[in-house]
């Protein structure tokens, strides 16, 4: 296979990594000849390397232009977790050329059945133009297709959280501590959907109090759709939604006694990162919804992207968890656990499945900790 380089790339001697040593470099129009594929280094996401027949160096595949090819005998390997992120940036990829493209689809995730396969779901099969076979920096990658529509938001009126004055609620959140000086204190997290509804619908898709002219108080209602009986129980601190993000954090009061111990006392001791392992397929979770109560699930794919529906709106997002279809509206924001740990919190569904953003990239971005 023949290719060229798009920017100055290294050449390594020895194996696929960066720590290995540089023979040269090649510079951006040079031509490579590429004889095989490896899994390597992950450098921005990226573990595929290429090893070059002329020079016998290894090539980060990032610098290189061509994507979609094939190369005789290439193999994922017995390294289930190396594999998936090739997977996951094959389904990066693909997701984002085909998604404006072909408007019945609806979304796309990473499967393993023996072979690893993308899903490509679909409004109807009639105009699928995805073909069953797709090739990616060397890998041939199976795909199928099955019908589902596009994924909604599930918040709805009486279940748990809203802001004073708003009649939009949505299920109950984590509590979360942060834990640098600028946002020390205790937080309740939930979607960004629930608790900022309104400034959705105006394009608003980030929020400060820092910036804003007044407190944004939150409340909780009683258990079991009581919207009138309301406790208030802090102020909305901050929210972000974006393609990878759902998120807003309410700030609570000092005096409030409020533990991670769902409804039905089981204790949250601790998160978990499944995000991107496929050691977690079909494992057990549960769910602890506002509206649907503790809900038995398993997980489907630790890597999937949805487009989800809201009015005559829709919204992409990447990179969820996906569950059996445990949900609904107004369980948006609720904690999934697995082994009592916590996996992340629910976002929504569509008929097939429910969606989970994954707690450790919350964390990460707001720095906080259970």
């Amino acid at each position: 296979m023949k290719t060229f380089v798009s920017k100055y790339l290294n050449a390594r001697i020895g194996t696929a990594s960066v720590n290995a040593k540089i023979r040269t470099y090649k510079s951006p129009g040079e031509r490579i000849v590429i004889d095989s594929v490896v899994i390597g280094d992950d450098i921005e996401g990226n573990a595929i390397w290429y090893l070059n027949s002329e020079d016998l160096c290894y090539y980060w595949s990032g610098g290189i232009d061509e994507t979609e090819f094939a190369i005789k005998d290439t193999s994922f390997g017995s390294d289930r977790k190396k594999s998936m992120l090739i997977m996951a940036e094959a389904k990066d990829y693909f997701w984002r050329k085909y998604r404006d493209e072909i408007p019945e689809l609806t979304g796309v995730t990473i499967e393993y059945n023996d072979v690893f396969s993308l899903v490509f779901q679909y409004l109807n099969l009639q105009n699928s133009a995805i073909p069953a076979i797709l090739y990616f920096k060397g890998f041939t990658i199976p795909t199928s297709m099955v019908i589902a529509p596009n994924s909604e938001f599930h918040f709805i009126l009486g279940s748990s959280i809203s802001r004073r004055g708003m009649e939009q609620w949505g299920s109950s959140g984590i509590k979360l501590r942060g834990t640098m000086t600028g946002n020390a204190g205790n937080y309740l997290l939930t979607n960004y959907h629930v608790a900022a509804v309104d400034f959705m619908e105006k394009d608003i898709f980030i929020y400060s109090y820092d910036k804003d002219s007044q407190f944004r108080f939150c409340s909780m209602p009683a258990w079991f759709d009581n919207p009138n009986s309301t406790n208030e129980i802090g102020w909305l601190y901050s929210g972000l939604f974006t393609d990878w993000h759902d998120v807003a954090l309410i700030y609570l009061k000092s005096d409030l006694d409020m533990r991670n111990v769902t409804f039905d006392g089981t204790e949250i001791n601790g998160h978990i990162d499944i995000f991107n392992d496929p050691e977690y397929e079909r494992k057990h979770v549960v769910l602890f919804g506002a509206k649907s109560g503790r809900k038995s699930g398993h997980i489907l794919s630790v890597n999937a992207s949805q487009r989800f529906a809201q009015g005559t709106k829709s919204y992409y997002k990447e990179n969820l968890i996906q569950i059996t279809n445990t949900s609904n509206p107004g369980d948006s924001g609720c904690p999934v656990l697995y082994n009592q740990q916590l996996i992340g919190l629910l976002v929504g569904s569509d008929t097939l499945s429910s969606y989970v953003l994954p707690i450790q990239r919350i964390l990460n971005n707001f720095y906080l900790k259970l």
